[in-house]
């Protein structure tokens, strides 16, 4: 469960082509860009784009996984924990610099005119996005409350149990507030992130409170993981896994 909250939120920030480029920016191209040879140019930088980026959402798995791991393991350090966290943190950062340049890039050869046509037309697109971010996050909260209810009837000591449960609401109520803050800003055509030729201090401060938001919840969850380690015993924490 811990892992869950950790992955949903950053499912936001670097799956798909989320932050800092609009989803299926390449579809909205093809439609308002109307020189050939501009178009031609963009797309070809998005397609190139879009390989590194799957490279990078790739690297970042072998990351989750490996925390996943150090999250089954009652032996695991602190120092284990945050090493895996530095590392997703600084992919994150990699992966929403890398759209920051593509967006760019890719205007360059876009004219605002043909840059407000797109942002005109995205909204079907952010609509589709918000339902299955919405969806996830329903699922989420389904697996969640069983997580809690396994803790309550896990746990033998009833006062573990108090505290074990608080640590586990308090983690709750910090993935439920940044997974809130990013979703709205994601689902905002008015958002820097999408407006022409942004200045890049404002992107940069934008990108700055993503990495802020998720920093928060990993080292949240670092610090539930140890919590329950301490309110419960071997067998109590393998049933609460």
């Amino acid at each position: 469960m811990l892992i869950a909250l950790a992955f949903a939120v950053l499912a936001l920030v670097m799956g798909g082509d989320s932050p800092f480029l609009i989803p299926k920016l390449d579809n909205y191209v093809k439609t308002h860009v109307v020189d050939d040879g501009r178009k031609e140019i963009v797309l070809d930088y998005l397609k190139d784009a879009k390989a590194k980026r799957k490279a990078k959402v790739k690297q970042s798995n072998k990351e989750i996984k490996k925390l996943d791991h150090l999250f089954n393991s009652r032996t695991a350090t602190k120092e284990d924990m945050n090493n895996a966290v530095k590392k997703i943190i600084d992919l994150q950062a990699e992966s929403q610099e890398a759209n920051i340049k593509v967006n760019q890039e890719a205007q360059k050869n876009i004219t605002e005119e043909e840059w407000n046509a797109i942002i005109a037309d995205m909204g079907k697109g952010l609509e589709k996005a918000d339902k299955t971010i919405t969806k996830a996050n329903t699922q989420i909260s389904k697996a969640y409350a069983k997580w809690e209810s396994k803790i309550e009837k896990s746990i033998m000591d009833e006062n573990k149990k108090t505290k074990a449960l608080e640590s586990a609401r308090k983690l709750k109520a910090i993935y439920l507030k940044n997974r809130e803050i990013i979703q709205a800003e994601l689902m905002n055509k008015n958002s820097f992130m999408y407006q022409y030729k942004t200045p890049e201090n404002k992107l940069n401060s934008l990108q700055t409170k993503f990495i802020a938001l998720v920093q928060e919840l990993l080292d949240a969850v670092v610090t539930t993981h140890f919590e329950l380690i301490e309110l419960t015993t071997e067998e109590e924490w393998k049933k609460i896994l």
